[in-house]
């Protein structure tokens, strides 16, 4: 089994996780959480959670999904890959966990998944400055 934490400073995990149930709808819910940190609580709190529940079930597959590289978050969980069925990713975007979410399996991934799923949710990241074509479909001027 699979299990994606979304975690992040403030709402935005929450938000993200209930964008993905508005396209996916409530079948996520056994594979996907989210959890957050509100100014002034303690980080190590999230840390200690999710070690018990780590320990508690080796046979899940724990992919926990961080806000930004480098936040407490992220720092903090990062101490849980000593556990082998721990993978960490920073950077959240709907994309990235949409792509995490679709992934065929409920096991591990493998370093050629997760180099994959990150490099296509890179690639849904772009600049747009240019104004559309006045031709082109849903274009209002």
């Amino acid at each position: 089994m699979r299990k994606i934490v979304l975690a992040s400073h403030g709402g935005l995990a929450d938000g993200m996780l209930n964008s993905v149930r508005m396209i996916y709808g409530t079948c996520v819910n056994k594979m996907l959480v989210s959890e957050h940190l509100l100014q002034g609580e303690d980080v190590n709190i999230l840390y200690e959670k999710y070690k018990t529940e780590i320990t508690e079930n080796p046979d899940i597959n724990y992919i926990l999904v961080t806000d930004i590289k480098g936040g407490s978050i992220n720092t903090c969980l990062l101490r849980l890959l000593v556990f082998p069925n721990v993978e960490l990713i920073s950077g959240m975007n709907m994309g990235l966990i949409l792509q995490l979410v679709m992934e065929e399996g409920d096991g591990a991934f493998t370093e050629e998944q997760s180099l994959r799923i990150i490099e296509e949710a890179r690639q849904g990241i772009e600049y747009h400055n240019d104004l559309p074509e006045p031709d082109m479909p849903n274009a209002d001027f």
